[in-house]
């Protein structure tokens, strides 16, 4: 047994390793992989095998992976154990650490590690210096026209993403992802709006693009990113799934979608829902800035802060993270020095309140009025956008100069209404 990774998984996994994020891979031919479903067969070999450097606990058939990784540590302290979390929790937390576990993976990291541990045995095995070389098949998961590359190269374009989080609902992650989205296409930048609100994303009808393609057609195939069609601003929709039960299964193809969708535009923004799951951790791994925003109620502040610590405890970065006062007006209860008091002097902006008229039109697919309007809320949409993507700020700036008078938020509708327009 020469096997340098012992990796612990359930049955079902270890037959289908697609359940687990490793498509299209056989673990069992891997020779420096050794699986095995039960604790009992997972603790011998542990316990007989020199060899083994690692062990990876995804599942178990007979107990609970916490326990099993906290029995496997405890038999051999000085060995690194990981466990995958796929909904880390406080609890879940507090007792990795008490029981010593040296790491918690979510589905990307396991990946990750995965087919570097592939890499680097394929250039021990070739006698190359090179272990970023891959000539077989990638263990990122992959379907379609999706690019299977886990990550981008320096050397190729990279979009800015955009991620926009809250600690809870209602917070307006919805209003301003639209809005944002927008704003930047209409400066004439190449942009992709992604619903990654899987279960209850309406990005179709904040646009007014109810035949948007759906992240789930995307993955299939059915269209390829450089196909997919664009309003008359140049923006391109990606929509959450028709059908919710395929959220799961998508969240596990999104790193792959990502990386792919790195290369085709310059900035990417990134819906998310209320509920905090595998899908944020992916991309605020990935974001150039992450808006985590924050509305006028003390509980959105508190859960804000709870999610902040949420990121830390999965190791993920904070250095992207931008916290955004939402709502706010002379009346209102927090402003963004408030937030940047409550997130310890992090640097907080803020976000007028666009009052009924924001509502109003995201409601009827008008986003474009709603940016090309004098409404306050557009206009800080704009200000905020102008600092997160840097370099093409000026290109907002020059675009906001050479508008035209405001034609009034509801002027599209009426004129249709009117047989103006068709």
């Amino acid at each position: 047994m020469n096997a340098k990774v012992l990796l612990c998984a359930d049955e079902e996994s270890a037959r289908h390793p697609e359940l687990i994020g490793l498509r299209e891979e056989n673990l069992l031919e891997q020779p420096w992989l050794a699986v095995r479903t039960t604790a009992r067969e997972a603790r011998d070999l542990a316990a007989k095998s020199a060899s083994i450097e690692e062990i990876w606990v995804v599942s178990c058939s007979d107990v609970e992976p916490i326990n099993l990784a906290a029995a496997v540590k405890r038999d051999n302290p000085r060995r690194r154990v990981s466990m995958l979390c796929s909904q880390p929790s406080g609890s879940l937390h507090s007792r990795t650490k008490a029981a010593g576990i040296d790491e918690t993976m979510t589905h990307q990291v396991l990946v990750e590690h995965y087919a570097a541990r592939k890499r680097q045995v394929r250039a021990l095995a070739s006698g190359s210096c090179d272990s970023e070389r891959e000539t077989g098949p990638c263990a990122v998961p992959h379907t379609g026209s999706v690019s299977p590359k886990p990550v981008v190269s320096p050397g190729e374009k990279r979009a800015t993403l955009i991620t926009v989080v809250s600690g809870s609902g209602g917070a307006g992650k919805s209003a301003v992802s639209a809005v944002a989205a927008a704003t930047l296409a209409s400066a004439g930048i190449k942009t992709l709006l992604l619903d990654c609100d899987f279960q209850f994303g309406d990005m179709r009808e904040l646009l007014g693009a109810k035949r948007a393609y759906g992240v789930d057609e995307v993955l299939s195939g059915a269209v390829p990113l450089s196909d997919l069609p664009r309003d008359e601003q140049g923006l391109c929709l990606i929509a959450a799934p028709r059908r919710l039960e395929q959220s799961e299964t998508i969240v596990h193809e999104l790193p792959a979608l990502l990386d792919s969708a790195m290369a085709h535009f310059d900035a990417i923004v990134a819906n998310t829902g209320a509920n905090w799951g595998e899908q944020h951790a992916v991309l605020l791994e990935r974001s150039s800035r992450a808006l985590f925003l924050v509305d006028q109620r003390a509980s959105s502040l508190r859960a804000c802060k709870h999610a902040v610590e949420l990121c830390a405890r999965c190791g993920i970065a904070a250095s992207p993270f931008l916290f955004v006062a939402n709502r706010c007006s002379k009346r209102s209860l927090f402003s963004s020095i408030d937030v940047s008091c409550a997130m310890q002097g992090a640097h907080a902006a803020e976000l007028k309140d666009g009052g009924v008229e924001v509502e109003q039109a995201l409601g009827t697919g008008l986003a474009y009025d709603l940016v090309s309007s004098r409404n306050a809320f557009a206009q800080s949409v704009r200000e905020l956008m102008g600092e997160v993507v840097g370099e093409a700020a000026g290109s907002l700036a020059s675009s906001e100069e050479s508008e035209a008078p405001s034609r009034g938020l509801f002027s599209f509708r009426r004129a249709r209404r009117e047989g103006v327009l068709p």
